[in-house]
């Protein structure tokens, strides 16, 4: 049998078994509508960077091997990413006589104390390697550089790459850029297209080195201007409610609630995802059929913590007055309740089998 459950996994089932079918049919349709891709046209502009790392695997002449995303918290800039893995060029497979596969892409976190040999062990690791004690930088970029060409890895994604900003001194960041530098070279042993992606400090780590600002591109995801992309929203919420999540809107006033939307999001793309989102599953989880405004002042009252109506952006008069508490603006408040309502739906909607 194929589908072979980890523990974890009977586990869930277990508890599934014990729940009731309709509990189970919310969780499958939240989970149905958590998996789709909201697209904007920001995914043809990084498909079309995407194309030129593509071509330059073929032609390895040109000078451009990176991209560098960068966006806020809640930008939306990870989901955007991992939506072009999906492409056919990025899947793993395996060569006759192996019996091991080859990895034309890997992704990986940048580590929070992101010193250059410990960066580098991650790339590794990820390879298939297991680094238990980095060795100096050279090193750590000798052996990536060898599982490089052992796994066939052409692409290498590394995300939350703003921590090489952070914590390092001077000396250490320039260690990074030379790393990051080599890997792409094309006189390197096995160099790859390089894609970083960050909050937008990595613009400087970008721009401050000669060598890496000349063989990489910028895409910033630029914040939300309501009254300009006031239409796009709108489109959003309303294919999210209707096509996504299968419910009806109810009593959303189109032109000021987006306004609202937008800031309760911080202006951010993916933050407005989420908040339409959690509103949806509040519908779901009760049993109605629309999504109405008290489902945003329920959802925003949950993101900050707070039943004070008076500093709800989406119920206050004066909410163009308000300003948005730190945990927004960090985008810590999206990703705690993500969070908690991904443990909470990994329950799978099967009935355990009895032996």
């Amino acid at each position: 049998m194929n589908d072979i459950l980890t523990d974890r996994q009977q586990a869930q089932l277990r508890i599934a078994s014990h729940m009731d079918p309709s509990e189970l049919e919310a969780v499958e349709r939240i989970k149905a509508m958590n998996a789709y891709h909201v697209g904007s046209a920001r995914d043809a502009e990084l498909r079309t960077l995407y194309k030129r790392l593509f071509r330059n695997t073929q032609t390895e002449t040109a000078k451009l091997a990176g991209i560098v995303v960068t966006g806020s918290s809640g930008s939306g800039k990870t989901h955007l990413i991992r939506s072009m893995e999906t492409h056919p060029a990025f899947q793993r497979f395996r060569m006759p006589g192996k019996d091991y596969d080859n990895l034309p892409y890997i992704s990986i976190d940048a580590p929070p104390k992101c010193a250059p040999n410990y960066l580098l062990a991650e790339i590794v690791k990820a390879c298939g390697f297991p680094v238990s004690n980095p060795g100096n930088v050279a090193e750590m970029r000798d052996l990536a550089m060898k599982w490089f060409a052992l796994r066939g890895v052409m692409f290498l994604h590394i995300d939350e790459f703003q921590h090489a900003q952070r914590s390092n001194t001077e000396t250490q960041i320039k260690e990074i850029q030379d790393a990051m530098k080599m890997l792409v070279q094309i006189s390197a042993p096995w160099p790859v297209q390089l894609i970083l992606s960050g909050t937008p400090v990595i613009a400087d780590f970008r721009t401050t080195s000669p060598e890496l600002e000349g063989r990489t591109l910028p895409f910033d995801l630029e914040s939300l201007d309501p009254a300009a992309d006031g239409a796009v929203i709108e489109k959003v919420v309303n294919g999210i409610i209707t096509k996504h999540a299968q419910l009806e809107v109810a009593d959303l006033d189109e032109k000021e609630f987006v306004m609202r939307l937008s800031k309760a999001a911080n202006h951010q793309f993916g933050n407005v995802i989420q908040t339409i989102r959690l509103a949806c599953e509040e519908v779901i989880l009760e049993g109605r059929t629309e999504v109405g405004i008290q489902d945003f002042v329920k959802v925003y009252s949950m993101l900050v913590g707070s039943r004070n109506m008076e500093r709800n952006l989406f119920v206050s008069s004066a909410w163009r007055d308000l300003q948005l508490p730190k945990r927004i603006t960090n985008g810590k408040a999206f990703t705690a309740l993500k969070k908690k309502r991904e443990k909470t739906f990994a329950v799978r909607g099967k009935k355990l089998v009895e032996s």
